[in-house]
């Protein structure tokens, strides 16, 4: 069984250090061989992470750490462990002879900053505290999350789970099941094609864009949901506001709506069915994919998408 276990210093291949406005920084970098790379775990609770898929048999490690002083800088670290086929990596603090994963709140006013390039078909799992989050180009999945930094990914093939408690999200070109949760912070989805999408939100917006997917379930607590684009044949698509508008903008496709408002729901298509004020049971060129929208403190707004 191999195992590596060394801190960043251990793999440096250039490493600069400046000094600006009274703060030391200093950049480092890692190459390391992965040819059989399997997964791709990192725990970076000290800045900002930036991860990219490549097309070399390589991890390459770019940190850029800063500190209001030389020993700060000194003690703070970059982790790397590589065994069965994983790698992980992770940012932290010197404290006598151990190392420690901790915010940045305890690293004297220093942090990290990570920008990883890995092998497209490793899986990633990511997660970051105050930093902003961003994965883009793997092939087989990834799982991201931050505490209180946004987070984005784009062009990943394969399942994508992310969960950001105090930030914004961005999801575009993905190729897969998406599972998104947010607490505070708009979820943005674009141009996403799996079997099933499923999004949640307790205060933000949902916007969702070219969605492919025919299975899409989104909740937004407190902030309305947006939905652009088309439906597909045997789909379904729950939309729930609890405090908001849902609002559509559709391709001028057959579809089966049911909806309800507390205030209005209204639509621009000529739905055959039971329409009220608030309460629609309808069919649009003879019905089709299966609509169940609810506002339960807004409107339901369904109209053509703008050519």
């Amino acid at each position: 069984m191999m195992r590596v276990a060394a801190t960043v210093g251990a793999f440096v291949i250039a490493s600069l250090g400046t000094v600006a406005l009274a703060e030391e920084t200093e950049d480092n970098f890692v190459y390391m061989p992965a040819p059989q790379q399997e997964a791709l775990i990192i725990e970076q609770p000290m800045g900002k992470l930036i991860i990219n898929g490549w097309d070399k048999p390589e991890v390459r490690i770019h940190s850029h750490k800063h500190a209001p002083n030389v020993a700060s800088l000194e003690r703070l670290r970059v982790n790397v462990e590589m065994n069965n086929g994983r790698v992980r990596i992770r940012t932290g603090v010197r404290v006598g002879e151990t190392f420690r994963g901790l915010p940045p709140a305890s690293a004297e006013g220093g942090g990290i900053d990570l920008s990883i390039d890995a092998p497209r078909g490793v899986t990633v799992q990511a997660r970051t505290w105050n930093g902003d989050l961003e994965a883009n180009g793997f092939r087989a999945g990834a799982e991201l999350a931050s505490k209180r930094g946004e987070v984005r990914a784009r062009d990943i093939k394969g399942k994508v789970h992310t969960n950001a408690d105090f930030g914004r999200q961005r999801l575009s070109s993905i190729t897969g099941d998406v599972d998104a949760h947010g607490v505070t912070g708009d979820l943005e989805l674009d141009t996403v094609d799996g079997d099933v999408l499923e999004a949640n939100v307790v205060d933000g917006q949902i916007t969702a864009r070219d969605v492919r997917t025919p299975v899409v379930r989104l909740l937004s607590t407190a902030g309305g949901i947006v939905f652009i684009g088309t439906v597909r044949a045997g789909g379904r698509y729950e939309l729930t506001a609890m405090d908001g508008d849902v609002r559509l903008e559709l391709e001028r496709v057959p579809f089966t709506i049911a909806a309800r408002a507390s205030l209005k729901v209204k639509s621009s298509f000529q739905l055959v069915g039971k329409v009220t004020p608030r309460d629609v049971r309808g069919e649009f060129l003879g019905g089709g994919p299966q609509l169940e929208l609810t506002a339960l403190h807004g409107n339901v707004l369904v109209s053509p998408r703008p050519q």
